[in-house]
């Protein structure tokens, strides 16, 4: 992350440029329970409609709605101490959830890497 003013900007703010790390751009609908999986990279998934919850390998959980942003990395040969991290996802209220999903070029781990301050962003 750079810290820099963005155009018209007065203060300065930590920016990063996903142009060149973005690998794909989906929409979808989720529906019902999707059990543990990973995802296959490191994606942002943004809740348009409708909202789901996230369980995780660490036994945390969250609901989103509409406007929420999540960063997932638990993608497909990551390794964390030892455990393949893999979450359990789901619409919730019997509704759909329409979600953009922003795929990005996997990276490799780097465990206890705290350099990202912003991920728990909701």
């Amino acid at each position: 992350m750079e810290r820099k003013k963005l155009p018209g900007g007065e203060s300065p703010q930590y920016v990063r440029d996903l142009g060149n790390i973005t690998s794909g751009l989906t929409l979808t609908q989720m529906q019902g329970d999707n059990p543990w999986h990973q995802c296959p990279t490191s994606q942002f998934v943004v809740v348009l409609e409708g909202s789901w919850f996230i369980n995780t390998t660490d036994g945390d959980y969250i609901e989103m709605g509409p406007g929420h942003v999540l960063y997932q990395d638990d993608y497909e040969g990551l390794e964390v101490n030892g455990v393949s991290p893999v979450h359990f996802s789901g619409s919730l209220h019997d509704a759909p959830c329409n979600q953009m999903i922003v795929s990005t070029a996997s990276r490799e781990a780097v465990p206890n890497d705290f350099s990202c301050d912003w991920v728990d962003f909701v």
